[in-house]
């Protein structure tokens, strides 16, 4: 079946409306006789905008100050990107499905790549004897020689129960994977406190091996620890952002990290951390990221400068003691209320 991306002209007085027509195994950009009939159709392009010349019988792209001919063109303008599309030919993707999937297993709410292996989430699959919603994690390795991704084997929690959600938010460094897993009932009369669970893979067998699971410190029911999770090197941070912490305050939020003892193997907690104005319904931690000696860490509900719910986010450093401290909190520029400021972070370098 073919899909269509419309491209609205900015004059339609004389040129009518054209597609781009995408399919599985090609791309048809919008078609124009000449170069003066593409400048008359596009009076106000926008830069990377793409389109094919019959004339020249090539593909053309506006590079923020004229059209330029990719068939001819010497070198690529700053900025412009650094792929380049055949008109008759483009393998733009691989679609992935679940295997043996079923209605809402929610395959694919979180995706983690890196190197040869990437990793996808479907916490809402079915996995096991009578269990519902326990969710899953599926491995696949990109082939060299043919360029596919090959399914490697699925994951699933450890002492797996139903409705763990094992899969909603995963990250993967090198050979290490880190898979939340928020609505697990970990510990005695708790109920979705939540936990993370590190998978190694193992480089003689290439089978990803569970090297325990994680919790929340002083963990409590609906904590929701696992909610967001992320992995670099040998640290881990893990997000928990109904923890109530604090007299009198819920939901505020909270993340933790983990630091890989190499020794030993064990993944040890460095301690927790907060928000900065630690309120109730901040839910900070819902969103991590981490990368070297920095993490950082939103909290969508967070009120600041008198607007409700405008969000924030968390700077986080690493010292050189080792020891993770805040060191800014980040706003919305033109703050207002309801922005969800850091409802969704990333980090690097």
């Amino acid at each position: 079946m073919k899909k269509y991306i419309f491209f609205y002209l900015l004059s339609l007085a004389s040129f009518a409306q054209q597609a781009t027509v995408i399919d599985t195994k090609s791309i048809t950009l919008p078609r124009y006789t000449s170069l003066t009939t593409i400048n008359t159709a596009l009076p106000t392009p926008q830069h990377g905008m793409m389109v094919y010349n019959i004339e020249s019988a090539s593909n053309w792209y506006y590079n923020s100050s004229t059209w330029v001919n990719m068939a001819t063109a010497s070198a690529e303008p700053q900025g412009f990107g650094s792929w380049s599309c055949d008109n008759l030919a483009l393998d733009a993707y691989q679609p992935v499905g679940n295997f043996e999937g079923k209605n809402n297993d929610f395959f694919g709410h979180s995706v983690a790549i890196s190197g040869q292996y990437a990793a996808i989430g479907a916490h809402n699959d079915d996995e096991g004897t009578g269990l519902i919603n326990n969710g899953s994690v599926t491995i696949l390795k990109i082939n060299n020689n043919t360029g596919v991704w090959e399914f490697q084997g699925k994951l699933v929690n450890p002492n797996a129960t139903s409705n763990d959600r094992f899969g909603y938010a995963l990250s993967l460094s090198g050979d290490y994977l880190i898979v939340g897993a928020f609505d697990d009932d970990e510990g005695v009369g708790l109920s979705r406190n939540g936990s993370a669970t590190i998978f190694k893979r193992n480089n003689s067998t290439n089978a990803w091996e569970s090297q325990g699971k994680l919790l929340n410190l002083n963990p409590a029911t609906d904590d929701f620890f696992g909610t967001s999770v992320a992995i670099s090197g040998d640290y881990a941070i893990i997000g928990a952002p109904n923890d109530d912490e604090g007299i009198g305050i819920t939901d505020n939020g909270s993340v933790t990290i983990f630091k890989r003892n190499n020794s030993t193997g064990i993944w040890e907690s460095q301690g927790k951390l907060l928000n900065f104005s630690n309120n109730t319904s901040d839910y900070f931690g819902n969103s991590v990221s981490i990368s070297g000696s920095y993490a950082i860490a939103g909290s969508f509900y967070d009120d600041e400068t008198g607007f409700t719910n405008c969000g924030s986010a968390i700077i986080i450093k690493r010292d050189s003691s080792g020891t993770w401290g805040r060191i800014k909190k980040l706003l919305n520029s033109n703050t207002a209320g309801n922005d969800e400021f850091g409802f969704s972070v990333s980090i690097s370098g």
